[in-house]
């Protein structure tokens, strides 16, 4: 399941989730979704449809290919450990979208960022205050490029970049700081 994918769940009321699971994976029908979720068969379709418009994303998605990998594992290793992050910039589409969950517990921004201008200037920001106190990982999470940021005086794993990518650029970056959701990593990532 990709990282864009539980978002976009996390946006459906919990009735629209679990009708849309169980429909979805699980296939049943209307009645069987009233009588699981104790709703009557209306209710269950107008949820299911309600969650349909929810999760429509008319972005396609694609996955990487060795070559795009490795370009952009080299051209973020460089940013990273040099703070020169233009060829990283170079592989932003004009209508990126940067997220962040901090889940209340860490500093995140509040809102998405959109579009080529605002996120560079984010990611110059970071690169310029932030990169110096860090060291990366690369690995594939849910099929997307992604990095584990730890810090580089406790050791500790302080964010997980997910990069998502179309067919020639990075479409979406999701900087996850929760670390409620980092949880699991800490144990298997140094």
């Amino acid at each position: 399941m990709s990282y864009s994918f539980m978002l976009l769940l996390e946006k459906l009321s919990p009735a629209e989730r679990a009708v849309f699971i169980l429909k979805e994976s699980f296939e049943l029908d209307y009645a069987e979704l009233a009588e699981t979720l104790d709703y009557n068969e209306a209710n269950c379709r107008q949820l299911y449809h309600r969650a349909k418009e929810k999760m429509a994303n008319p972005k396609k998605r694609f996955a990487f290919d060795k070559n795009q990998h490795q370009h952009l594992l080299e051209a973020f290793t460089k940013a990273s450990e040099t703070g020169d992050i233009d060829e990283f910039i170079q592989l932003l589409k004009e209508d990126i979208v940067v997220y962040s969950d901090g889940g209340g517990k860490v500093s995140a921004a509040l809102h998405p960022l959109f579009g080529k201008a605002v996120v560079e200037k984010f990611m110059r920001g970071l690169a310029r205050k932030s990169f110096p106190y860090f060291f990366f990982k690369s690995l594939i999470i849910n099929s997307s490029m992604a990095f584990l940021i730890f810090n580089r005086d406790s050791k500790n794993l302080e964010s997980v970049l997910i990069i998502e990518n179309d067919e020639m650029n990075i479409s979406n970056l999701y900087f996850v700081r929760n670390p409620n959701k980092l949880a699991h990593l800490k144990r298997t990532s140094l």
